[in-house]
C-alpha cells in the first residue's frame, strides 16, 4: 500500500482549489491558496510547479478515481431502473465514461458530387456541333 504523503496547509488549499475550480488558472489557484507572489507570472510558475509535485498528483488522482467510481456506480445501479429519468442519467454517465476511456467519438461526413453532362440536339438534323444548339444540364445526385 502506498503511504499518502503529508500535505502542507497551503498545498492542501491549492489542491482543494483545483478540485473545486478546475477551469481556474494555476496562477489564480496559487493566489487563492495563499502563496506569495510578486506578479501573475510568478504565481503561474508556482502553480505549475505545484502541479508537478507527487502530493498534488496523488490528490487529484484520488479525487478522479472517486469521481469515476461514482459514475460507474450510477450506471450499474440505474441502467435497468423503471424510472425513465434514472435510465437517462445512467446512459449519459455511460457515454461520458466511454468517451473518457476511448476518446470522444466523432462523426466524419464525406460528400461526393458527380456531374453528368447531357447533350440534347434541338436542331433536328442529327448532328451536334460544339456550342451550337446544345443545351447542357448538370445533374447532381441526391
Amino acid at each position: 500500500m502506498i503511504k499518502k504523503p503529508v500535505i502542507s496547509p497551503k498545498r492542501d488549499a491549492f489542491l482543494k482549489r483545483r478540485i473545486d475550480h478546475p477551469t481556474e488558472t494555476l496562477a489564480d489557484s496559487a493566489i487563492a491558496a495563499g502563496y506569495k507572489h510578486k506578479d501573475r507570472l510568478t504565481a503561474s510558475k508556482i502553480g505549475s510547479n505545484l502541479m508537478k509535485t507527487d502530493v498534488i498528483k496523488m490528490g487529484l488522482a484520488e479525487y478522479n478515481h472517486l469521481f469515476e467510481s461514482a459514475i460507474v456506480g450510477t450506471v450499474k445501479d440505474w441502467m435497468d431502473s423503471p424510472k425513465p429519468r434514472q435510465r437517462e442519467i445512467a446512459t449519459q454517465n455511460a457515454q461520458y465514461a466511454y468517451d473518457h476511456l476511448h476518446g470522444k467519438s466523432t462523426v466524419k461526413v464525406e460528400q461526393q458530387t458527380s456531374v453528368v453532362r447531357i447533350s440534347i440536339n434541338l436542331t433536328g438534323d442529327g448532328e451536334v456541333e460544339p456550342g451550337e444548339g446544345e443545351e447542357v444540364l448538370d445533374v447532381m445526385p441526391d
